[in-house]
């Protein structure tokens, strides 16, 4: 498989690929699909085989990175999920 260099950590085509379908608003499961992980399109051996692949140091460096450069923040995240349930601040 090729590697690719992102941000110092080497990466597969296919990891490269579920980041940068995470960044975009997927799920882990929705962007591991797409980005070709998993046996024969299987729905629940993409999101397994994405979450072991998140674990590693290399594409968890490259996926906080990533979120990072797009402007995702856990107070960002929060916002947008407290403004859909109508939450108020105490």
């Amino acid at each position: 498989m090729a590697w690719l260099k992102r941000d110092g950590a080497k990466l597969t085509r296919k990891q490269t690929r579920l980041i940068k379908e995470i960044v975009s608003g997927k799920t882990v499961k929705q962007a591991a699909l797409a980005a070709g992980i998993g046996r024969s399109g299987n729905p629940e051996s993409a999101r397994i085989q994405a979450h072991v692949m998140l674990r590693r140091p290399n594409v968890e460096k490259a996926l906080n990175v990533a979120l990072d450069k797009a402007g995702v923040t856990i107070e960002a995240s929060t916002k947008v999920l407290a403004d859909a349930h109508g939450a108020k601040k105490t």
